[in-house]
């Protein structure tokens, strides 16, 4: 599956609003995204843990 620009984008914005629900910091705080995962102690990691497991399963179809 080819993932463009603007699904990596999408998926980043969902993966930091899942992170800002989980503390539950109101969306009038106003923080940038940068900012939430900062508090929250992460990278953006969404995007390059779905490329492993692509690749992964790209090595697991061709090894059968």
């Amino acid at each position: 599956m080819t993932l463009h620009k603007r699904d990596v984008e999408r998926l980043e914005a969902f993966e930091v609003w899942i992170w800002s629900r989980m503390m539950r910091m109101s969306w009038t705080e106003q923080k940038t995204n940068e900012e939430m995962l900062q508090t929250v102690g992460l990278e953006k990691d969404f995007i390059g843990a779905q490329r492993a497991r692509q690749k992964r399963w790209l090595g697991h179809v061709h090894a059968t």
